[in-house]
């Protein structure tokens, strides 16, 4: 069996996309900040596969390959799969929620098997770190936090080969770039933890009134990094909504905000 090893901890970091200086910026406690780190189309496409970026091969061989022999030859065999499509509907189904929460009981009734065979399926893929679940952040807060956790992709370049997005004025276009892109983000801010040999303490914020942070950093209880994640190519105030919201939420634990977003340079929005 392939060694997904080989596969998922990628190459990007090479990139320096999202590296520590950029994601987990200085203490910025009294100021708003709307970061702009040049989170590349190209490399979203391009994935992380050692042989794309050390050969120059085709993102597509390489993905269609390790599609074809890795997750649905060699997984399927690992866990006995007798229904080649309905796993095939599941990889498909969970490529077009990445960044999205994980219900298995939705997936069970969409692909017409039970949920404990999808929780099986969703655990196999994460331990061939093909997938990973980022936590909700509790701070008890009571009932109203949604319990769900969001699911990702290691690599974006896998998940938009599964997507069928092959050129970059497709993912341009698309009806889930947004989803792509926080999908890129997150998951390159997890390999970030990942390759200093460190856990990653990486969570999401949304209560049941629909308030939402995309992605939370702890590095102690009482310090907080919060960061909302855009594709959009201009920042704007609306974006600080959530990321205020935390703020008063939490107090003096949150000490960082960021908006990070597929845009032109950064600037700076004081309190008002």
């Amino acid at each position: 069996m392939l060694n997904p090893w080989k596969f998922v901890f990628s190459c990007t970091v090479a990139q320096q996309c999202v590296d520590e200086g950029d994601v987990l910026p200085s203490k910025l406690c009294k100021k708003r900040v709307c970061q702009n780190e040049t989170f590349d189309t190209p490399s979203i496409l391009r994935g992380g596969f050692p042989a794309v970026w050390a050969h120059s091969l085709p993102p597509a061989d390489i993905c269609s390959a390790y599609y074809s022999t890795y997750i649905e030859r060699d997984l399927r065999q690992l866990i006995n799969v007798k229904n080649l499509s309905s796993f095939t509907q599941f990889i498909r189904l969970s490529a077009g929620r990445g960044g999205c929460m994980f219900v298995p009981s939705d997936m069970s009734n969409e692909i017409g098997v039970d949920m404990k065979t999808i929780q099986h399926w969703n655990s196999i893929l994460e331990t061939s770190y093909i997938t990973f679940t980022l936590p909700p952040c509790f701070r008890n807060i009571g009932k109203r936090i949604v319990k769900t956790p969001k699911r990702y992709f290691y690599d974006t370049g896998l998940l938009c080969h599964l997507l069928g997005i092959m050129n970059e004025a497709k993912l341009s276009t698309h009806p889930l770039r947004g989803q792509i892109f926080e999908n890129y983000v997150v998951s390159e801010m997890m390999k970030q933890f990942y390759h200093r040999g460190k856990s990653p303490h990486l969570y999401f914020y949304r209560d049941k009134s629909q308030s939402e942070v995309d992605m939370i950093a702890e590095s102690s209880y009482s310090n907080l990094s919060a960061f909302e994640i855009k594709s959009a190519s201009n920042c704007h105030t609306a974006f600080f909504k959530g990321l205020d919201y935390l703020r008063k939420l939490y107090g003096e634990s949150v000490v960082d905000t960021q908006v990070l977003y597929d845009g032109k340079p950064q600037f700076l929005i004081p309190n008002s």
